[in-house]
């Protein structure tokens, strides 16, 4: 029978139990200064330190967001400094061995300790920031289990005399979500070295589109007729049907120290009912519910069984619960913690530093690159590294906005670049497109929603260059202007996404959107794990080198459909070979297992 867990940290995951105690979501202190006989709200006005440089600044408020308003000055904000990591690129390095099926340190995967000798900054740059807190009376600690982020607490007006900053309360317009952000901030010149950045400062939460579900409502229709996988409807064993994925009843094996599960990331509170999930395996998988899972909480986050249930949480749990046949399933369920880019780091370092490690994660959840300040982007794609370097595959949903990412209307086209979801473009994770499909026996085609393109701030990795170029080499150039054809490219492959039976509450919802796309992939790579760790084979791990040498040929390939820019020309086509719609293509489970070395 399925079963909870609620966290209770190890004797060795102490780092967690501080995280948890230094970075609960911001908190509004309800004291007010009294200026007979008015009570007032006062702006705290920077006192400048002339030795501070400027470290980070953001020229506008991201849409949705007000120009900021009065904070109470003595409001705690509680900080993280991302210290300099002292050899990210010897553990790229490192990655790009490991990854490589034709290197000879293919799947010889790193330890912990291994990582930490990587990205542990040097006890100087430790002391210095310290020392620097100190100095102002500010107390630190570190909280990171590779020994990169120092945490402290501190009003506003402290932080604005600390870091010559302008803190402010911003809300988010839809949401009437309330933030303390600074446009900019600045640190001693002599700490420009150690320290990659602060936060929370200049990145601001994309309220509007931190879940990436269905790009319009979805329809609940009541109970529904089993499934015939024809037409709009389908259930899990019709996905087993189109990808050719086992259907026997399993268990997660364990050798060598590694014991295969998929874990399932949830951000930002969405949950799902253990009601919902025996009622959607009874009815769409009757011959398999022998099913086992579990949950895990981060950053106050909770699968609140009182609550109500989400979509996107519940469709992500029932298509991996269907599909893996009783192989075990972790959900991580992250909170919302002071900037929306934290709830990635701590999930990420919180796989890295657990004794046991899911050998697939999946998550549903994206923003766009333009939310998050460069440093942010980079600190949370190296997280995504460090997984990697251990052996998991990290796949992410890459967005149901299309080619156009931002969300551009016809008034900005060609005057903006595309955008992409983040952190779907970085390079050290698998992003997954959507396809759709008019009936069972149609071919797939790619579908408006797939979000895909390139990235205007990480450059395309090695893996891709000959598969990506030949695409560029045949693309119509009404897109150059707005795209860096020299970014990561996305997605890298695909799955169909419409037409989901989700069995929620007392309706069924046919739900949509990459977010069923992401899961589905995860399956396949956890199913492909089973039997390559029983065989006494290595995890496949970072997928991409992989996916684009040895296993390019065992894809569907997608050759009709095109995404949607929302420029009014199209987006991008589905073509042969890769394409910014679906990339590779669909999964063929029996080829999968050919090319990964397991027939």
């Amino acid at each position: 029978m399925p079963h909870i867990l609620r966290y209770k940290p190890a004797a060795d995951q102490t780092y967690l139990q501080r995280i948890l105690s230094a970075f609960s979501p911001l908190t509004m202190h309800s004291a007010f200064f009294i200026l007979a006989p008015f009570l007032v709200l006062t702006r705290a006005s920077p006192t400048h330190d002339h030795s501070l440089v400027l470290h980070e600044t953001r020229a506008l408020v991201p849409r949705g967001y007000d120009d900021g308003g009065l904070v109470d000055i003595d409001t705690i904000v509680h900080f993280r400094v991302a210290l300099a990591q002292s050899n990210i690129s010897g553990l790229k390095d490192v990655l790009d061995d490991v990854s490589n099926p034709r290197s000879p340190r293919y799947g010889q995967y790193l330890s912990k300790e291994q990582i930490t000798e990587h990205i542990q900054p040097s006890p100087i740059t430790i002391s210095t920031i310290q020392d620097w807190l100190a100095s102002h009376n500010v107390v630190s600690s570190i909280i990171s289990p590779f020994n990169d982020w120092i945490a402290f607490s501190a009003s506003i007006r402290q932080a604005n005399s600390l870091l010559a900053a302008d803190f402010v309360n911003y809300t988010h317009a839809a949401t009437q979500r309330s933030i303390i952000r600074t446009r900019s901030y600045s640190i001693p010149a002599a700490l420009k070295s150690h320290i990659e950045y602060i936060t929370p400062t200049v990145s601001f939460p994309s309220e509007s589109v931190s879940r990436r579900m269905a790009s319009a409502p979805p329809v609940y229709q009541g109970p529904v007729a089993r499934a015939t996988c024809t037409g709009f409807i389908t259930d899990p064993q019709c996905i087993q049907g189109l990808y050719e994925l086992p259907t026997t009843s399993q268990s997660g094996v364990s050798q060598g120290g590694v014991t295969n599960f998929l874990g399932v990331g949830n951000i930002d509170g969405d949950i799902w009912l253990n009601t919902d999930i025996s009622t959607f395996m009874h009815t769409y998988r009757p011959d398999n519910i022998a099913y086992d899972y579990s949950t895990l909480d981060l950053d106050g986050g909770s699968n609140n069984q009182s609550q109500t249930a989400s979509a996107e949480g519940t469709m992500d749990m029932e298509y991996t619960v269907g599909l893996l046949n009783g192989i075990q399933i972790l959900n991580y369920f992250v909170g919302r913690p002071t900037v929306f880019g934290d709830a990635w780091t701590d999930l990420f370092y919180h796989i890295g530093n657990a004794t046991l490690r899911p050998t697939v994660l999946t998550v549903s959840y994206d923003s766009f690159e333009s939310d998050f300040s460069s440093a942010e982007r980079q600190r949370i794609c190296n997280a995504a590294m460090v997984l990697g370097n251990m052996g998991i595959s990290v796949i992410l949903a890459s967005g149901d906005s299309g080619s156009g990412g931002l969300g551009d209307t016809a008034s900005s086209c060609g005057t903006t670049k595309f955008g992409v979801a983040f952190p779907a473009s970085c390079p050290y994770v698998t992003a997954v497109g959507a396809t759709n499909q008019t009936s069972g026996t149609s071919p797939e085609n790619g579908d408006s929603l797939s979000g895909g393109g390139f990235s205007s701030v990480f450059t395309r990795p090695s893996y891709q260059n000959t598969l990506v170029e030949s695409y560029l080499a045949n693309q119509n150039t009404i897109y150059a202007p707005w795209q860096t054809s020299t970014g990561r490219a996305l997605p890298d492959v695909s799955a169909r996404h419409e037409g989901w039976v989700v069995s929620n509450g007392d309706s069924d919802l046919y739900a949509v959107g990459t977010s069923m796309s992401s899961p589905v992939f995860a399956s396949v790579i956890a199913l492909l794990n089973n039997e390559l760790i029983a065989a006494g084979k290595p995890a496949l791990g970072f997928l991409n080198p992989w996916l684009y040498s040895t296993a390019s040929a065992a894809f569907k390939d997608i050759t009709a459909g095109n995404s949607d820019n929302g420029c009014g020309t199209g987006g991008y086509a589905a073509v042969s070979g890769w394409d910014p719609v679906t990339g590779l293509g669909t999964p063929l489970y029996t080829s999968l297992r050919t090319a990964a070395g397991l027939s």
